[in-house]
């Protein structure tokens, strides 16, 4: 075909821009496929990757550039599907993620990333790795809170499981993920999903550790102070840890955080 003499011609010469590639190739103009299943566009695109490496920087033809030159025939909605789609594409995956980790960074964005990936099927593990989340673990971070709702609703429309805690653990110290978890109880629509996950990391520090509360509070330095993350962590811990000894008990301790007499919860969790 003309096009792969013309894509060859551009890759010897190296020197051919690939927006004037784009212009040659027509890929502008109306009823040109933009997308996976485009030839000429995918073509296009692996010339992009190349014309990259053989320049030696990523910033010879910037996500940027490519972003302005797409925006101007495609729709964000359009544009999500094929930097997803493009994931799949041998020899274009890491310029596929390089868009989506760019495109990411508009928030209102996250709803037509989440919907895509879900209707690929997408792993949460891929899309932790796409996302760059691998020292951004933390509340404040919102491609991780978006990470963090994508995973629910995976789990939840494609009925497959993901060991989201032991995936988070291999990030983190367990310690830290019991913290996040507590802070991310404070966002609505992840509040029950924190708090099955928190549970999880309890049991394992009740039944496996036989970790005691009073034990905690000096690991985690603890203040008695409401509204410390910190404390509201181990206010939880110690309610379940009674709940997983004596309910009875487990009530008593409720009352009394109620009434703010913190010192007597961890003393009657002591004698369970």
């Amino acid at each position: 075909m003309w096009v792969d003499n013309l894509v060859y011609r551009g890759l010897e010469k190296t020197n051919q821009y690939p927006t004037y590639l784009f212009i040659v190739a027509r890929l502008g103009e109306t009823g040109v496929r933009l997308d996976d299943n485009g030839p000429a566009f995918i073509q296009w695109l692996h010339y992009v990757s190349k014309y990259r490496a053989l320049k030696g920087d990523e910033f010879a033809f910037s996500d940027v550039k490519l972003l302005e030159l797409l925006e101007k025939k495609m729709s964000e909605a359009e544009l999500t599907k094929l930097f997803v789609s493009l994931t799949k594409v041998p020899g274009l995956e890491n310029l596929a993620q390089s868009m989506i980790f760019k495109w990411s960074w508009s928030s209102h964005r996250h709803k037509l990333l989440n919907e895509a990936w879900l209707k690929s099927k997408e792993s949460p593990a891929n899309v932790f790795e796409i996302l760059k989340l691998e020292q951004r673990v933390e509340v404040y971070d919102v491609n991780f809170l978006e990470w963090m709702r994508y995973t629910k609703m995976y789990m939840k429309e494609t009925e497959r499981p993901f060991p989201v805690a032991n995936f988070l653990l291999s990030k983190t110290t367990e310690q830290s993920a019991a913290m996040l978890f507590q802070k991310l109880k404070e966002i609505d629509d992840l509040k029950a999903f924190a708090e099955k996950l928190q549970i999880q990391l309890f049991d394992k520090w009740i039944r496996q550790y036989k970790l005691k509360p009073t034990k905690l509070e000096g690991m985690i330095d603890a203040p008695m102070i409401r509204g410390d993350p910190r404390f509201a962590m181990l206010e939880a811990y110690t309610i379940r840890f009674a709940e997983l000894h004596d309910k009875t008990v487990m009530e008593k301790m409720k009352a009394l955080f109620a009434n703010d007499d913190f010192v007597a919860a961890l003393a009657a969790a002591e004698k369970v």
